[in-house]
């Protein structure tokens, strides 16, 4: 990993730790409710910043400098959504 792309790397691990945090809070309607769900919310976001992080280096993402996508990226991109989608599909089956 380069370290010129270690803002990306930071951006993606405030992204991924912090949209289950947020989607529970504007999914709950009192606090109470919201603490109760809390502790789940941060597992599952412990885990999925492992997961995606995982994935987002073995595809390659933080190899390169992005400035603009080529053809290439974009497939590279794809290709690894798609895999993402098709595993949690088969993981809740």
């Amino acid at each position: 990993m380069r370290t010129g792309n270690s803002h990306v790397l930071l951006a993606d691990l405030l992204v991924i730790v912090t949209a289950p945090l947020v989607a529970l809070a504007v999914r709950v309607e009192n606090p109470g409710e919201f603490v109760r769900c809390l502790q789940a919310a941060l597992v599952l976001s412990c885990l999925r910043l492992v997961w995606y992080l995982l994935v987002f280096y073995f595809a390659g993402l933080y190899n390169r400098y992005w400035r603009y996508a080529a053809v290439d990226e974009i497939m590279t991109l794809a290709s690894t959504h798609n895999g993402n989608v098709a595993k949690c599909k088969t993981c809740s089956e």
